[in-house]
């Protein structure tokens, strides 16, 4: 999670707000074909899984990123995450795992020049989920509750003026739950425009109140264009917001478990 400051602006009202059907989350022993019109999303715990030998299917780009990370565990989770991802899309582009080369766009955007496949990679703690199609942008975003952030002050740096008079006016018991619906659905969003640290979060709104379907229902100045965006809940369990961005509403998503005996491409 990345903290930001940024001014405010006017609001804009946008007419359209889309939602994208889910199915259940289903757990595999293999990785299923990726249609046209198909999104998967993959979830999976980075603490559980067997790390041996995973160093080999990384770039020397990658191992010198996860050297950098002073505990261990924070060091073994990325390299779960990125082996993960590299299998996936390995099985998704019939390409080797540890052939697959990442480009990075000027926010740090992964992708691959060589693909068809869009892809997003997001974890919180131990838990990843990863996001994939092809030729359709998207993003992902997983956030883990937590209770201990000054998260009054937080909205009223981050979240869009109508997003900060909703928050307010929630009970107290709400608030943790709200705020990281909201920020998972706005990071989701940016993450899939490419947009990152230079999108101010005021630009655009999302709906994060209890019981309202997650969307998107305002955007303003450069983002203008993306008012037909979708933003649409990812179901984590308790204590977990999860978002997926699109630009289309019309694609049929996927929601998978990874088995950690699950076949593996090399």
């Amino acid at each position: 999670m990345n903290w930001r400051r940024t001014p405010g602006g006017p609001i804009v009202s946008v007419l359209h707000t889309l939602v994208i059907p889910l199915t259940e989350w289903l757990v595999t022993d293999g990785i299923p074909p990726l249609s046209e019109g198909e999104v998967h999303v993959w979830r999976t715990s980075l603490d559980n899984a067997d790390l041996k030998g995973l160093e080999g299917n990384l770039s020397s780009d990658e191992l010198r990123r996860a050297a950098r990370f002073h505990f261990e565990k924070d060091k073994r989770r990325f390299v779960a995450a990125r082996t993960m991802l590299r299998w996936l899309l390995a099985t998704y582009s019939g390409q080797a795992a540890n052939e697959i080369e990442f480009t990075y766009g000027a926010e740090g955007k992964p992708f691959t020049r060589s693909m068809e496949i869009e892809f997003n990679l997001s974890h919180s703690e131990g838990l990843a989920i990863i996001g994939f199609s092809r030729n359709c942008l998207l993003g992902v975003d997983v956030e883990l509750h937590r209770a201990d952030f000054e998260l009054e002050e937080l909205a009223k740096q981050n979240f869009s003026r109508k997003e900060q008079e909703i928050f307010a006016a929630l009970p107290k018991e709400q608030k943790v739950e709200a705020f990281f619906n909201c920020w998972t659905r706005k990071e989701a969003f940016l993450k899939a425009v490419g947009g990152g640290l230079s999108v101010p979060l005021q630009l655009f709104d999302v709906d994060f109140e209890s019981g309202k379907p997650a969307g998107l229902s305002g955007v303003r100045g450069r983002l203008s264009k993306m008012r037909h965006w979708s933003i649409t809940d990812l179901p984590l369990g308790p204590d977990v917001s999860g978002a997926l961005a699109s630009p289309r509403d019309d694609l049929a998503v996927k929601l998978w478990s990874w088995a950690h005996g699950a076949k593996k491409v090399h």
